[in-house]
This record gives structure tokens, C-alpha cells and sequence, in this order.
């Protein structure tokens, strides 16, 4: 798993050259996705984390923009942040929530033990409380407006979620919206 992980990095760094060092990309959170690993891979400055995860509901999103403000932030098992679609070739996010088979549905970055949320679930509460610690010390916020209307939302990070599957390894450079073509 972590050799997929780093193989994309090269891939990356081969296409990209060595990344810049950006004092406000380093205050931000930076995560990836592997649907083949089922884990997501986050860092924030020195800080790196892994967790075991699944995509639950909607799979043709490749970018998530993680809300600044969690919901709950009293118990960590309770805690969720929206996400915020963005499709591949555009810089603008799509609302939080969508409509399916006519009824609202929201997505989220949360903990859970089972498939209650549409978003990315992280299954391990240990793996989740430290995942919280690397999203609550972000310092860098970012704020977009969304694309169906003009509000205008507050994110402390990024996901690309990466189907190897379904992607061309070439893609994995382009569209990382504010965070340019930086990644770990």
C-alpha cells in the first residue's frame, strides 16, 4: 500500500519536477484517497497520517473541499466536516449537499463504524482522532464560492481522490484547485 503511495508521488515528481516549498501550502491540509488501498493519506506541514477509509455514495468525484468548520466538535465520534465537490477540469466547488432521487443527501469526512453519511468514512476512531488533529491544527483557510450560487464557504483542505482504475496516471498532475500541483 504505501508502495502505491509513493510510486504516485514519482510519478508526480517525474511529470511536476520536485515540488516548491510554499509557507501557506505547508499550513494546509493535503489529503489522497487510493480507492485500490481503501486508505486515505493526509499531511499538514511535517505531520502525516493514514487511515483505512471508503468512499460511500457518489464515486465520479475525484476532488473534495474540506469545510473549515467540523460539525460536532464536542466528541471526535461525533465530529464530521462538510465536503465540497469539485469536478476535475474546473476551480469552482459544487455545494455540500445534492439532490438524489429527489431527496437532499450531504457529504462529509467522518467517523463511522458503518455507512451512515455520504463522503469518505474513516472506520478507525484512534486513526480518526489523529486525522482530527492534523485538520484542527490547519492554519492556512481558503475561501472559494460555490458554483451554483454565490455563497462563499471557508475549506482548510484538499482530497483527490484517486481511482487507478479509472485514471490515467497523467491526470493525477492536473486540477489540484488552490494548492496548484503540490502534494506531499
Amino acid at each position: 500500500m504505501k508502495f502505491l503511495f509513493f510510486l504516485a508521488l514519482s510519478i508526480i515528481f517525474m511529470v511536476n519536477g520536485l515540488p516548491i516549498q510554499n509557507s501557506d501550502i505547508e499550513k494546509t491540509t493535503l489529503c489522497v484517497y487510493t480507492d485500490n488501498s481503501k486508505q486515505i493519506f493526509c499531511q499538514r506541514s511535517e505531520i502525516k497520517i493514514q487511515c483505512d477509509a471508503f468512499v460511500v455514495g457518489q464515486k465520479s468525484i475525484r476532488f473534495l473541499g474540506i469545510s473549515q468548520q467540523p460539525i460536532d466538535s464536542s466528541n471526535p465520534e461525533l465530529v464530521k466536516y462538510f465536503v465540497y465537490p469539485r469536478k476535475e477540469k474546473s476551480s469552482t466547488y459544487l455545494d455540500h449537499s445534492n439532490l438524489i432521487e429527489g431527496r437532499s443527501v450531504e457529504n462529509f469526512l467522518y467517523y463511522g463504524e458503518k455507512s451512515d453519511n455520504n463522503g469518505l468514512r474513516v472506520p478507525n476512531l484512534s486513526c480518526w482522532n489523529k486525522l482530527l488533529d492534523v485538520l484542527k491544527g490547519t492554519e492556512q483557510i481558503q475561501k472559494v464560492k460555490l458554483t451554483d450560487s454565490n455563497e462563499e464557504v471557508s475549506l482548510i483542505g484538499e482530497i483527490f481522490i484517486d481511482d487507478f482504475s479509472k485514471s490515467k496516471r497523467t491526470s493525477i498532475t492536473k486540477g489540484y484547485g488552490y494548492y496548484g500541483s503540490y502534494y506531499f
